[in-house]
């Protein structure tokens, strides 16, 4: 350095590091410059002043923004943060997106942190998790041959609103997705069901698309039984496979259930805590449909005497509320 006691800095040779080439050479004007070579892109450098303009600060913070975000030294010991056109790189998390590379155990719009409501990094194609505003008919199609029911969102669940059609007058409501390849398992956690009246239904179907197979939680208040029915018909009854009362306690919602079909035989699973499943009934995966193309939700309110007035309420109306519905590769299974 010019009139300086000490001798002028050395040229410091090139340095290998992990495959890029540094080098600090001196600039002979009160600056130095360390230089990147040999990266994608091309090189690139950063002048360290001695005298004059700091540039260093904003040099810096160029190279550790990235290409998606700006950081700007606003001249008074701030910095300032922005945004620029383009996706986010991998490792930022954005709020309900799953990030399955850098994250493998995001959550998609978090309504629950732990236990079994806590969505799947990686959703499958049958799964829906009822956070968003309307209820998705791109995905559902609505069964309800009455015509009566309404599909309510809201608290991170669907809820299916059926009022009383009348006397002796069955009305399934229901929303179903095409089946995947097997072998499957779909299970969905149920929160509940009201009014507790006998005969009030909830649980899961499997349909060809005229046939079905209805697998339900019977309110016999104030026991409940589990049955699985068959129908010629979404409304039009044909027979009962299986109706085991539980005996021993009196179950309280919430429940899971869940169907598999492994492609030789259907297998219908129930739980209390989510985890851990026991077989309620199987049977031959073609005993009575001719197919099994259809899977989905459902509730039934009881036969009425009449469909209610102002004065006397729609008793055999129904609500029921499902908090997910899920496509699994596998549960714990008794």
């Amino acid at each position: 350095m010019s009139g300086s006691p000490y001798p002028p800095f050395p040229t410091i040779p090139s340095l290998e590091y992990e495959g890029t080439r540094l080098k600090l050479k001196d600039n002979g004007d009160g600056t130095f410059s360390l230089i990147v070579s040999g990266v994608s892109g091309g090189g690139s450098s950063i002048i360290l002043q001695v005298n004059g303009t700091p540039n260093t600060l904003q040099t810096l913070l160029n190279l550790i923004a990235g290409s998606n975000i700006t950081l700007t030294d606003n001249g008074s010991g701030g910095v300032v943060i922005a945004g620029v056109a383009g996706a986010p790189p991998a490792s930022f998390y954005v709020l309900g997106k799953s990030d399955v590379t850098d994250l493998p155990n995001s959550i998609v719009n978090p309504t629950a942190y732990y236990g079994p409501d806590i969505a799947p990094a990686s959703p499958g194609s049958l799964d829906d998790e009822f956070n968003q505003v309307a209820f998705d008919t791109t995905r559902w199609t609505i069964v309800n041959p009455g015509g009566l029911a309404t599909f309510l969102m809201g608290r991170s669940c669907v809820t299916i609103k059926n009022p009383a059609a009348g006397s002796g007058v069955n009305d399934f409501a229901g929303a179903q997705q095409a089946t995947p390849a097997t072998p499957w398992i779909v299970v969905s956690h149920i929160r509940g069901l009201i009014p507790a009246q006998s005969a009030n239904r909830i649980g899961l179907f499997i349909s060809d698309g005229t046939r079905y197979i209805q697998y339900s939680i019977f309110d016999n208040n104030p026991t409940k039984n589990w049955l699985v029915q068959w129908y010629t018909a979404a409304n039009t009854f044909s027979s009962t496979q299986v109706n085991i009362l539980a005996a021993t306690e009196t179950l309280v919602f919430d429940f899971f259930f869940g169907i598999q079909d492994d492609g030789t035989s259907l297998n219908f699973l129930f739980s209390t805590d989510g985890i851990n499943y026991w077989q309620i009934h199987h049977e031959a995966r073609l005993a009575f449909l001719s197919a099994v193309s259809q899977v989905g939700f459902f509730i039934n309110p009881a036969y009425s005497t009449s469909a209610g007035s102002g004065t006397s309420p729609e008793a055999a109306g129904a609500l029921g509320s499902i908090d997910w519905f899920r496509l699994v590769t596998a549960v714990n299974k008794g």
